[in-house]
């Protein structure tokens, strides 16, 4: 049986508080976002499904990181472990699990905007093809620096010669996942842009797609802490590696949840809904305020839409009824796509 540490330093105790507060949001994020889809009766596609699978990779991710912290030694120093065999399983364990969560992630956004804007089909499809390279040659440099697998498990053969450069393998991965987190920011501005609505709306929209901005700027930090690592803190990573451990995990689960944020909307105007008729009756019952027809009669008729020839705004109300209406009849023509602020309606002909 593992040896277990004591969780007595202050960088151990962050490494559990960060991820469990982060394994909830990014949970709870994409819960809000299925229950969204489930009140606009619409079917999960693939980039549901591969958020779903992210944010089970982040919540293994920091679940890995607890076993770190609790058997693996993460916030001790070397000379301070006296079996290093968990530990080099936990850091192969971070480098995969970190791999995979980001083109997860990735994919499923480029997903969404494809959806959205049919025209970025191209451009997204080969951005995928190079994320999926790019989390597949990362995943296998994790296991593949050392001349023998084997050797990954045995933290002193790292130092032996037998392996190749981590430290620069660390840092060209780190470097290219942020080129590829700015490439997928700026894919759909060009888009956007060109869309025929008022001006402060699309900078409402830019500034929607921009909250991955922060994204690319954790991934910028996390990047800090692996070239500010000397090659004398790679001898002792249990204690040098553990705010990279901390940025690391915290990238997905930011990406994760932004990536729900745009379509929660639908769930939020449920709960608003909710909390204004339980206010409107009250004030009724008091006769100290507007009836509930007038105060919720603007926003039943509330309308937000993406098209590239709009010209007379439809209410998304009754965008909806006729959607319900015609798939009834099986020959519906209209896709509702919720982004936020905006509904996209797209025709089929």
């Amino acid at each position: 049986m593992p040896n277990s540490f004591p969780i007595e330093r202050k960088d151990q105790k962050s490494i559990i508080a960060v991820g469990v507060v982060f394994s909830v949001l990014a949970v709870v994020a994409v819960g809000m976002r299925l229950v969204s889809r489930r009140i606009i009766q619409r079917r999960l596609d693939w980039s549901d499904f591969l958020i779903i699978a992210a944010c089970i990779t982040v919540v293994s991710y920091w679940a890995t990181a607890l076993a770190g912290v609790v058997i693996g030694g993460l916030g001790f120093h070397v000379g301070e472990i006296i079996d290093m065999y968990g530990h080099a399983e936990v850091e192969i364990a971070f480098q995969i699990l970190w791999a995979i969560a980001g083109g997860l992630y990735k994919v499923s956004i480029l997903l969404f905007y494809i959806d959205i804007f049919p025209t970025l089909k191209q451009w997204g499809r080969v951005t995928m093809a190079i994320i999926f390279c790019y989390t597949l040659s990362t995943t296998l440099a994790a296991v593949l620096v050392c001349e023998e697998i084997d050797d990954n498990w045995e933290y002193e053969k790292l130092f032996q010669g037998k392996c190749g450069d981590r430290i620069l393998v660390f840092r060209v991965t780190g470097a290219l996942n942020i080129v590829s987190d700015v490439v997928v920011l700026l894919l759909p501005v060009r888009n956007v842009l060109k869309l025929q609505m008022p001006l402060y709306r699309r900078l409402v929209l830019l500034a929607t797609f921009a909250l991955g901005l922060l994204t690319c700027v954790i991934s910028i930090v996390r990047l800090g802490t692996l070239t500010s690592l000397s090659p004398g803190d790679f001898r002792d990573t249990p204690y040098a590696i553990m705010q990279t451990v901390i940025w690391s995990g915290l990238e997905p689960s930011v990406a994760v949840i932004l990536a729900c944020v745009p379509l929660m909307r639908p769930l939020v105007l449920r709960i608003r809904g909710v909390v204004d008729s339980s206010e409107d009756q009250s004030k009724s019952m008091s006769g100290n305020g507007q009836s509930l027809s007038m105060r919720t009669a603007p926003r039943a008729l509330a309308y937000n839409q993406i098209h590239d020839s709009v010209a007379v705004p439809v209410p998304t109300a009754r965008i909806h009824n006729m959607e319900a209406m015609l798939i009834s009849r099986g020959d519906s023509p209209i896709s509702d796509l919720e982004l936020g602020t905006i509904v996209h309606a797209k025709s089929s002909k």
